[in-house]
């Protein structure tokens, strides 16, 4: 096979299809430790790359509350209000029981 520069992240095994030291994290794995090192001062993360990540969210959640007497842009800048707040506020140390409660407030 010819070098083209690109390596393959987590190479498959014969058993199980992924060798459990390269396994890829999932998604929940991979926003908790965004989280975790957003909250660590000797590694700051910049909070638009979360709100950027959760953004679709905030779209989603805006959309379901869109009413025709209230424009849609309007319901969107509060769910990006909410979104940042959420951010902000959010602790790794006490977990989350899903991605939808923020919704719920």
């Amino acid at each position: 096979m010819p070098d083209t520069g690109v390596t393959d992240p987590a190479p498959a095994t014969a058993a199980s299809g992924r060798s459990p030291a390269t396994a890829v994290p999932s998604r929940a794995e991979r926003d908790r430790a965004l989280f975790t090192r957003f909250r660590d001062p000797d590694d700051p993360v910049d909070r638009d790359l979360i709100v950027d990540r959760f953004l679709p969210l905030a779209r989603r959640l805006a959309a379901r509350c869109e009413r025709p007497e209230e424009p849609f842009d309007d319901i969107f800048q509060v769910a990006c209000f909410g979104l940042v707040k959420a951010v902000d506020r959010f602790d790794p140390a006490r977990g989350s029981r899903s991605r939808a409660s923020p919704s719920r407030r």
